[in-house]
């Protein structure tokens, strides 16, 4: 059985994040990863890995998919609670607009690229 190429891009974002934070305790942190790339990754990886879950385990929901409403919504839920809440209760957040162009873009890229339905035989 042949993969799909959302399955294929989606295990290659899980790999890199992967491989990204293992080298990140040995060798620290790079400025534009650890900044700008994992809040791009961020829902993409988020999304297909809820939507994988619902899909594997209700055979009846294999075909589903989120709209691009639901997609905005979740991206601007992300943005408002990371960027605009949780930098007021915890040091370790700041807010950034830059975020928030990332998120929404980590969104179209899941819309586009990682947003399909299980293959029904």
């Amino acid at each position: 059985m042949t993969q799909k190429l959302d399955i294929k891009i989606y295990a290659a974002l899980v790999m890199g994040v992967l491989i990204y934070k293992v080298a990140e305790q040995f060798y620290g942190s790079i400025v534009f990863f650890s900044a700008y790339f994992e809040d791009v990754l961020a829902l993409p990886i988020l999304l297909k890995t809820s939507l994988l879950i619902v899909q594997y385990t209700n055979k009846d929901w294999s075909i589903l998919i989120l709209d691009k409403a639901e997609i905005i919504t979740i991206a601007v839920v992300f943005s408002i609670y990371f960027e605009g809440v949780l930098p007021y209760f915890d040091y370790r957040f700041t807010a950034d607009p830059l975020d928030i162009a990332c998120y929404f873009f980590g969104a179209w890229f899941y819309s586009t690229y990682l947003n399909k339905a299980l293959a029904v035989n």
